[in-house]
């Protein structure tokens, strides 16, 4: 009955220009042409619906293969990025690289210059201290029984049995007393 209704509906639709008389004894041939392109009509629909399946399916796989692409560009971008971070790092490691060697090469050399001035410090200290016993020596000499006040006392004594001296000699002898500054300066260089 369904099939009907759609029938009766599209004989109300029919076109009266498109309508085509058909004999009777064409009937046949006619109703097997038009089942044969019914049929083909029917596999040409089936042949749509799958290529139309076929059609979303690839649709829907180039939308996964955009993203898909999109997402491998997003991680070449993070490695790039990475890769990037990366040579900035063993940049900057080859420059402390670089700065260690010359601090290392500076580090020697001043050691090389500290030790030799240590060394020649140490021949100034040893010089020094031999100075420095010799300066002791010889204050103990000075301060000694010999040293710098027996000398003074010396020269007072000398200088006393001098005037003694001269002070006898004009008693016995009448001379008058003629030492000048001069003189005095003579004796006292004694």
């Amino acid at each position: 009955m369904d099939r009907d209704r759609p029938l009766s509906a599209e004989l109300k639709k029919r076109d009266p220009e498109n309508e085509k008389v058909i004999e009777w004894e064409d009937y046949e041939q006619e109703v097997a042409r038009l089942w044969s392109l019914s049929s083909a009509l029917r596999e040409a629909k089936e042949k749509k619906r799958c290529l139309k399946e076929k059609l979303e399916a690839l649709i829907q796989l180039g939308f996964v293969w955009v993203e898909v692409k999109a997402e491998s560009l997003g991680r070449i971008n993070t490695l790039d990025e990475m890769h990037a971070r990366v040579e900035a790092k063993r940049s900057l490691m080859e420059k402390m690289l670089m700065h260690t060697k010359i601090a290392a090469t500076d580090a020697k050399r001043n050691e090389e210059r500290l030790s030799m001035e240590v060394g020649s410090l140490l021949v100034a200290c040893t010089a020094l201290s031999a100075a420095n016993k010799q300066l002791q020596e010889s204050r103990r000499f000075i301060d000694g029984e010999r040293g710098y006040s027996h000398l003074l006392n010396m020269q007072t004594m000398l200088r006393v049995r001098q005037q003694y001296m001269i002070s006898q000699v004009s008693l016995l002898y009448s001379v008058k007393n003629s030492v000048g500054p001069a003189q005095e300066q003579e004796l006292e260089s004694f």
